[in-house]
């Protein structure tokens, strides 16, 4: 109220001369505040073009170091942000958010009311890898718009019309070099050229701006360069090492085109198929061709196959197999554009596989018991014919000890001696006597192995065994028939002359006499001849038994062939020895009912006495024999004894 008091004071003068003024002001600061303004707006319009277009430029230089994870390089490439007054802080996201890089400006504060922000996709091959987030701050061209304004009141009141001029050229210094620039960016980003420079000369903070975007072109097109240079030699590198991993590894690997033809094949391929070139499946032997075509042809379709097993051609007239595993190689495009193959040698395989079938096959077919058992002894595994054998199942004995099986009766120094056998030659044979589940016992032949690891430490046993029941049985009885008369059951010539060469020896010795005693029938041709071999035979056995019944346990009854009875009564002297001969003359004469016949024996008896003189057993028994026909020519049905040639 008290302006409006003064005002009305006024003179009319003072009044249009205050109008004027005011009027003029107004339109001054009118004009001023319009310009002003628009320049703001224009300079920041500029200002963010420049900015994004750097953001761009960046972005495509990040792209690379992001694809490859490298953060230094990464944060080398936002480094070169300093280069732009207005950029405050320069982020890397990775997709979810994730800071991969940042860089921060020195010369601004962490954060301000006039920062801004520009978020550039990070791509490399139309492939977004992240977003390139940079903050900038138009603090500074706030700074110059104050300076600007101030100006242009001053210069405003001196002249609105030269203001005006004034600042249409202001703004046409401005826009230009802010357009060039922006030109320049937008050719570099598209031609990813970084030798491009600006041409603007003026040396204001535009001038000061591009020489800075061209040193930052400078840095980033060094940087590039470099980035290039490592990342084929990084590629170079990897290749290398590919190759020669390649080329190391102990499989064999193939490489087929989209037409299913052998492009590349590493070393030890070419070891399995030898050095000559191949087609398509030119290496895999007929028999196998077809299979391994079908499943070429599946793979290249898109399906990945389980492995295959096939058969390659011959090499030294030896077969070869490998087991296949093959897997599709795509193309950009998704499809399908080839086959990547592994050939694994599995022939020592297969033949160990073969080999191991055979033996469990022996193992479950052999007629022998066999039982493994580990290095404590304890049974892990049995085959069909120990169950027969010892009429244990597997069930019943695994995790038990062979000794189950004994019967109790071998002698403890029996297992002493198997034991050192096995422990230092590793292997033991013997007979041992085992009880079934039965509980019936059976002489058994074992033999045992140990079976030694790589270490040379036992950890296995294997024993083998057969019941030798039946070989003892048919032993004894070869040995009954190599002893034995088979008609009579006497012993025979053999185990005679062994018990008389023991009774000489005694002889020798203790001077203990024996005599031999030299039996025939008499007119045994006769009945053999009139009644038959059968009558002949019964009259034998009958003779036999009474022979055996009328002479002492520890004399010896025998029969040397035909009707020939050989006798040794041992320990004796000559007047029992004749006494024995005439007993058997009396038991063994008489009626014998043979075959239905009634028959009369007669015997004829030679006796011959040994003497320290004797030393010949078959001279004893040929006296013994010469004396039996001496009782024959002298009547029969008598006892004969030799004595120094004179029959008594």
């Amino acid at each position: 109220m008290r302006q409006l008091r003064v005002y009305r004071h006024l003179s009319v003068s003072g009044k249009l001369q205050l109008i004027g003024l005011v009027s003029l002001v107004f339109s001054i600061v009118l004009s001023t505040a319009w310009l002003l303004v628009n320049d703001y707006r224009m300079s920041n319009a500029l200002v963010r073009q420049a900015i994004e277009t750097e953001a761009r430029i960046v972005a495509d230089n990040v792209a690379v170091p992001l694809h490859f994870d490298d953060q230094e390089a990464a944060a080398e490439t936002l480094a070169a942000l300093r280069a732009s007054p207005a950029v405050t802080r320069a982020q890397l996201l990775l997709p979810g958010g994730r800071l991969f890089a940042e860089y921060h400006s020195e010369t601004h504060a962490a954060t301000s009311d006039s920062h801004s922000r520009i978020d550039a996709p990070v791509r490399l091959k139309a492939r977004a890898l992240g977003v390139l987030r940079i903050d900038y701050d138009v603090s500074s061209f706030a700074a110059q718009w104050l300076q600007k304004a101030a100006v242009a009141v001053a210069v405003a009141l001196l002249a609105i019309l030269g203001a005006f001029f004034m600042m249409r050229r202001l703004l046409c210094d401005i826009v230009a070099p802010i357009s060039q620039l922006s030109s320049l960016m937008e050719k570099v980003a598209l031609s990813q050229d970084y030798s491009l420079r600006a041409q603007v000369l003026c040396d204001d903070e535009l001038g000061q701006l591009a020489r800075r975007l061209d040193e930052m072109l400078t840095t980033i097109g060094a940087y590039r360069e470099a980035e290039l240079r490592r990342a084929e030699q990084q590629l170079s590198q990897s290749e290398e090492r590919y190759n020669k991993l390649v080329e190391s590894v102990p499989v064999g690997v193939v490489q087929f085109d989209e037409t299913g033809r052998l492009v590349f094949a590493n070393r030890m391929f070419r070891q399995m198929v030898g050095e000559a070139e191949h087609g398509t499946l030119d290496f895999v032997h007929p028999h196998s061709r077809r299979e391994a075509g079908r499943m070429l042809e599946a793979v290249l379709d898109g399906c990945h196959e389980h492995a295959l097993e096939v058969r390659l051609n011959d090499r030294d007239d030896a077969e070869v197999w490998v087991s296949v595993e093959a897997s599709p190689l795509y193309v950009s495009d998704g499809r399908a554009g080839g086959a990547v193959a592994t050939l694994l040698d599995v022939t020592e395989r297969r033949q160990r596989d073969a080999d191991l079938r055979l033996a469990a096959s022996v193992f479950e077919a052999s007629h022998e018991a066999i039982v493994i058992t580990d290095a404590q002894g304890l049974i892990i595994s049995t085959n069909r014919a120990f169950s027969r054998i010892t009429e244990y199942s597997a069930n019943e004995v695994l995790g038990r000890k062979p000794s189950l099986l004994s019967a109790g009766s071998t002698p403890p120094e029996v297992y002493i001696e198997m034991w050192q056998q096995l422990c230092q030659a590793g292997v033991w044979n013997g007979e041992l006597l085992n009880r079934r589940k039965s509980g019936a016992t059976y002489p058994s032949w074992v033999s045992i192995a140990t079976v030694s690891d790589t270490a040379g430490q036992t950890c296995n046993y294997i024993s083998l065994s057969r019941d030798i029941t039946g070989i003892k049985e048919e032993n004894q009885r070869i040995q009954h028939l190599a002893h034995y008369d088979g008609l009579t059951g006497l012993p025979n010539r053999t185990l005679f002359y062994d018990r008389a060469r023991v009774a000489l020896a005694r002889a020798q010795r203790d001077g203990l006499g024996f005599a031999v005693l030299f039996v025939d029938l008499d007119r045994f041709k006769w009945v053999n001849d009139t009644l038959g071999h059968a009558v002949g035979d019964a009259l034998l056995r009958e003779v036999a038994r009474r022979l055996e019944a009328g002479v002492r346990a520890s004399d010896t009854v025998s029969r040397f062939g035909g009707d020939e009875f050989v006798l040794l009564l041992s320990a004796v002297q000559a007047e029992e020895a004749a006494a024995i001969a005439n007993k058997l003359l009396t038991e063994v004469g008489g009626e014998a009912l043979c075959g239905g016949h009634v028959l009369h024996i007669t015997p004829s008896i030679g006796l011959s006495l040994w003497s320290l003189q004797t030393q010949d057993l078959d001279s004893l028994i040929r006296e013994a024999d010469e004396a039996m026909y001496l009782a024959k020519r002298g009547g029969r049905n008598q006892v004969c004894i030799y004595r120094d040639g004179v029959q008594a």
